[in-house]
């Protein structure tokens, strides 16, 4: 270290000016690398989106053809014609360059037709297969899962399209079929190349690779080939882009996008090496810059150093005299105001040192003053934790007196429940001397029960922990008038059952958890048949009685953990979490039979009421409650128009 000042403050003006200097570059650096990766990332979404949309655009052309088959299909069935391999050579016209082969299934799952045609397929019963149970519950165009043909080998994509006469019958399904390792659907994006070496990629919503440049991976899992933490929340619809690695373990970046028509994924990969080239060609810019400036900036800063610390020898002087008895006061004429308000800082230090212990005992007593006259609690401890200080208010809250909160251990007094967690808790503080917040139930000298709120922070001074300081506040009235609003809510006052605001908010929790756990779920939509009567010829009251006998026939049925509501009107839910759909068509059969033989009294006249039940297994791909609600609501209607008193489920059971 120099041991003069001048060399002293020459290096510490030249070290800083380095060091901002550095971080003037650092920050214009990471900026633009951030700029960059933005750039990359914005462009590998837009890729990612691009190829997202042609895939879309391609599976609509084959769906459209698909269509356009049928509908030829179909009028020659009209016209009194076969469905036959001859039909369907005959009008595939559109079809041939789409599709790797052509097919018509029967609605009993027999091949009636197969073009191109191949020895031993006609007859071939497929009743067992995937895509044709889907397409034959669905009754409209699907895609199925990637799968793996028995007779050929070949990993294949079906398209169908169901076959129909006017009236409705169902003729069987048109199939088409596409080779993932050969077809020029999945080859088109295997050729997709960004930059040098960047690509892209599709997968299933499942994780199943479509198309990778590399086919060796093809029909493998995606988590197999690379994992990537983006890649679990692409699989649940999410799109956007992020950071990973490729299979050889060198980082970059991802970008994903959704092909929602056949819940697929769009991956586009560019090594982050690629991506961050142009960023270190300015780090090697700017590095050089920054020498340059700091080379020449040495000679300036050794002149104006000597040209400002003139007034220094100036204050020394002055110093000098005071120190020899010759002052009292630092007396300087200078046109810096720096070393003029060094002298008058040297001037005021006595003076302060005065005034510091009359203000010391003035706020002292001020201190006191507010802790007595404050209407929260507030309490000291020492270093242990014990308590060596308490206010009036704490001690008003607590009925005991200092000397008793003193002595006896504070945790004492909270309730059983509550008392080995605080004092775990507490203890855990004191110990680290960090800062404590805790809630829990106080018993009074006078026997109440207390709701409070304990927060404390340690007092530290020059790195040791001296103890805790704290307030207490007593929260009872506000938990019960939180609890008593939310109660109120979301359930419904006259049945007590959770209303429509209740009902939606566990629904979307339901869903949520569907989701991610797979258990089953179900709901359980109805209203009431011939309560208008009810309500006609006893009033308002005779219905509320009705609604009321309705509420406890359901609490009867179900289960504690199931939820029960009343969203409206003469309209009630279920939700069965973790229930099965045999096991909810049993509980909704003896919930039916439970209100056909609930009865209200009026005139002498007993009332009754039936309930017409649609039902729904929550599904994991239901992403809102809408669509739940829809198909529990379009099941009521059908019981409703089967005859009413029974129930019916939206999915098999």
């Amino acid at each position: 270290m120099p041991k003069t000042l001048h060399l002293r403050l020459l290096l510490c003006i030249s070290l800083g000016w380095i060091a901002l200097l550095a971080i003037t570059l650092l920050t214009v650096y990471d900026s633009e690398q951030e700029l960059i990766a933005q750039t990359n990332r914005a462009h590998l979404e837009y890729e990612a989106n691009l190829i997202a949309r042609q895939i879309q655009g391609s599976i609509h052309q084959r769906q459209q053809a698909l269509e356009t088959l049928a509908d030829r299909l179909t009028a020659n069935v009209r016209r009194g014609a076969a469905l036959n391999a001859t039909a369907l050579l005959a009008s595939r016209a559109d079809a041939p360059p789409l599709f790797t082969r052509l097919g018509i299934i029967s609605p009993t799952g027999k091949v009636i037709a197969r073009q191109p045609y191949q020895e031993g397929l006609l007859g071939l019963d497929v009743d067992h297969k995937l895509f044709f149970r889907q397409a034959m519950d669905l009754k409209r165009p699907t895609i199925s899962d990637p799968f793996i043909s028995e007779l050929s080998g070949d990993p294949l994509v079906i398209l169908t399209h169901p076959l129909t006469t006017p009236d409705g019958r169902s003729l069987g399904i048109l199939i088409g079929a596409v080779n993932v390792s050969s077809s020029s659907f999945f080859d088109r994006i295997e050729s997709v190349r960004i930059g040098n070496d960047g690509f892209a990629s599709l997968m299933t919503d499942e994780g199943v690779m479509l198309s990778h440049p590399d086919r060796s991976l093809i029909m493998r899992e995606a988590d197999a080939v690379v994992p990537d933490s983006d890649l679990d929340l692409a699989l649940l619809g999410w799109e956007g882009s992020g950071r990973g690695q490729q299979r050889n373990g060198a980082p970059a970046l991802h970008a994903y996008a959704q092909v929602r028509v056949a819940n697929w994924i769009v991956r586009v990969t560019m090594p982050l090496s690629q991506a961050v080239l142009p960023a270190r060609h300015l780090q090697l810019k700017l590095l050089l810059i920054g020498l340059i400036a700091t080379l020449a900036m040495l000679p300036l800063l050794w002149w104006l150093m000597r040209l400002a610390l003139r007034p220094l020898h100036l204050l020394e002087g002055q110093i000098a005299r005071i120190r020899d008895g010759h002052g009292s006061s630092v007396t300087l004429t200078t046109s810096m105001d720096e070393m003029q308000q060094l002298a008058d800082t040297f001037n005021a230090l006595e003076q302060d040192r005065r005034h510091t212990a009359e203000a010391l005992t003035e706020r002292s007593a001020f201190l006191d003053g507010v802790l007595k006259s404050s209407p929260i609690g507030i309490f000291i401890t020492d270093r242990s934790g014990r308590l060596i200080y308490r206010n009036t208010a704490l001690a008003q809250l607590t009925g005991r007196r200092a000397g008793a909160l003193r002595e006896e251990d504070v945790a004492n007094h909270l309730h059983p429940d509550d008392q080995a967690d605080f004092a775990d808790l507490w203890q855990s503080a004191v110990d680290t001397g960090s800062d404590f917040r805790r809630q829990a139930r106080y018993l009074s000298a006078t026997g109440e029960i207390h709701w409070v709120e304990v927060q404390a922070r340690g007092i530290w001074h020059q790195g040791t922990f001296h103890g805790y300081a704290g307030t207490v506040k007593d929260i009872t009235q506000r938990l019960e008038e939180d609890a008593k609003k939310l109660w109120l809510a979301e359930h419904d006052p006259l049945t007590e059952l959770l209303n429509r605001r209740g009902f939606e908010r566990r629904l979307d929790e339901l869903l949520a958890d569907r989701r991610k756990t797979r258990k089953p779920a179900a709901l359980l939509l109805f209203d009431l048949d011939h309560f208008k009567p009810v309500n006609d010829d006893g009033g308002h009251d005779l219905g509320d009685a009705m609604l009321t006998e309705v509420s406890m026939a359901m609490e009867e049925v179900f289960r504690r953990g199931d939820y029960l509501a009343r969203p409206g009107g003469d309209e009630f839910a279920v939700l069965l979490p973790g229930c099965a759909m045999s096991d909810a068509h049993r509980l909704a059969e003896r919930l039916r039979t439970a209100v056909s033989e609930r009865r209200v009294m009026a005139s002498d006249k007993a009332y009754a009421v039936t309930i017409s039940l649609g039902m729904t297994e929550i599904r994991p791909e239901d992403h809102d409650r809408a669509q739940v609600i829809k198909r529990a609501d379009d099941a009521s209607y059908q019981a409703k128009r089967e005859g009413r008193n029974r129930v019916v489920s939206a999915t098999p059971v």
